[in-house]
């Protein structure tokens, strides 16, 4: 599942999810498009914030950097 899928279901902006996670706007921005990932910490707090388990958050980052190859 895709982070995006998952903020969109939480009926959160990137911005409101950025200050919930103290990143910026432009981290969430590039984890969403698979640029970049967070590190464990942040994905922690994630899945807290978007209440799922942390394995379908890093899912959601493997898949994306399966997808760039």
């Amino acid at each position: 599942m895709q982070l995006r899928i998952l903020r969109k279901r939480k009926l959160l902006t990137q911005l409101q999810l950025a200050k919930l996670l103290n990143c910026s706007i432009g981290c969430i921005s590039l984890w969403e498009a698979g640029k970049s990932s967070p590190n464990i910490m942040t994905m922690r707090k994630l899945a807290d914030v978007l209440e799922v388990d942390l394995n379908t958050i890093v899912n959601c980052f493997l898949q994306n950097e399966k997808d760039q190859v």
